[in-house]
């Protein structure tokens, strides 16, 4: 094993680093310069710096399922908006047309419980069935 010291060494190698050449046979070739070479070589190139694709593709997932909570929550309260309206509309209604209270109208919309039920179980399964297949779907194929 050669005697040099840490000092000498570096100064070799950064000379030989500098002409990109690699040892000769007349230049020191032992272990410890193969080593302090492997670990010069480490150091001298920088990192990477930034985000892993993971963490971001998983900040984006989070900010897309939250505008998508802001969207279905707004899509809920304007539903509720409109239900809201019906009922002034229909009590406007009862108001303009005089009809003696709501047993009345409900009287009135016995014939038609069928169909409004009908439809309403027809709402209710499309909205099921497109939570249930389409969105689960467009999610999945998010990044």
């Amino acid at each position: 094993m050669n005697d040099i010291s840490d000092d000498d060494l570096q100064e070799w190698l950064d000379a030989s680093n500098r002409s990109n050449r690699k040892p000769g046979k007349s230049e020191p070739e032992d272990e410890a310069v193969r080593l302090y070479q492997q670990l010069y070589d480490e150091l001298s190139v920088e990192p990477v710096v930034g985000l892993s694709y993971g963490f971001s593709v998983s900040v984006v997932r989070q900010i897309q399922v939250k505008e998508t909570c802001r969207r279905e929550r707004q899509a809920y309260i304007w539903v509720g908006l409109c239900l809201f309206l019906m009922l002034i509309v229909v009590l406007s209604i009862q108001a303009v047309y005089r009809v003696n209270g709501l047993i009345e109208t409900l009287r009135a919309l016995d014939d038609i419980k069928f169909p409004v039920l009908f439809i309403s179980a027809l709402l209710s399964l499309i909205q099921w069935a497109d939570r249930r297949f389409v969105k689960r779907k467009l999610s999945s194929k998010l990044p």
